[in-house]
């Protein structure tokens, strides 16, 4: 029932009701109007049927955390996934925010394209592979559609290249006149010599996998300037012959 129904039904009741008109009767009927007369004045200020709109989008900013500005091989995947940040107006992490990776240039491929921050508003895509051609490549992340957040892209940039050498991890034994060999995918580094008179017995490991060193069981006896004499055979590594002091 709305409010100006209830005052009409009000009014007609008390208008079809008779009262004796004595004081009394006149002041209880008159405490009695003013009070439904309240009753109404509430239901009517707080009965509106007008529905609120929904509150817009929350605004956050989405900046490149990690894997911008990289230098790769073509047709590969690169070494650091990138990863985007997302914060509020005040600079704090967003979590639950849906992002979205897509190639924008340079025609490679990603996985694991739809990703959403975590509680430190970080979201990385699974992997990102360059084009199959020499030249600059791009990926960009957004907010994804549907979502009830609104913000900025972030374009990510690297470059594919053909072979090229690289920077890697240093050998835990500095030395020379060493001999190296593979074995099962991993590069033995052994013996050599620190200097005229210091000659070694030192096994290193280099995985590639990892991009780091392992040092392994020492040879029995010192081998230096045995460069080209090292060997594998039957997955078994041999070491023989040359300078041993």
């Amino acid at each position: 029932m709305s409010s100006r129904s209830a005052l009409c039904l009000a009014s007609s009741m008390f208008s079809s009701t008779r009262y004796e008109r004595s004081p009394y009767t006149r002041r209880r009927v008159c405490e009695i109007v003013v009070i439904v007369g309240a009753v109404l004045v509430a239901v009517a200020c707080g009965g509106s049927d007008s529905t609120a709109p929904p509150p817009g989008p929350s605004v956050v900013t989405l900046s490149a955390k990690a894997g911008d500005k990289q230098t790769g091989n073509y047709g590969t995947a690169l070494s650091i996934a990138p990863a985007i940040l997302a914060t509020d107006p005040s600079g704090h992490p967003v979590a639950g925010v849906p992002i979205t990776f897509a190639v924008s240039s340079g025609g490679g491929s990603v996985t694991g394209a739809n990703q959403t921050t975590d509680g430190a508003g970080l979201a990385t895509v699974g992997g990102w592979m360059l084009g199959p051609a020499a030249g600059p490549n791009a990926l960009t992340a957004r907010i994804g559609g549907g979502s009830t957040y609104s913000g900025n892209a972030v374009t990510f940039t690297a470059t594919g290249v053909g072979d090229f050498w690289t920077t890697g991890a240093s050998m835990p034994t500095s030395r020379f006149a060493l001999t190296v060999a593979v074995l099962n995918g991993v590069v033995y580094a052994v013996g050599g010599t620190r200097n005229a008179y210091n000659y070694l017995t030192a096994v290193e490991a280099y995985d590639p996998a990892t991009g780091a060193w392992a040092s392994r069981t020492p040879m029995p006896t010192t081998r230096t300037w045995c460069c080209g004499e090292a060997g594998v055979i039957n997955g078994i590594l041999y070491v023989p012959g040359d300078s041993d002091g």
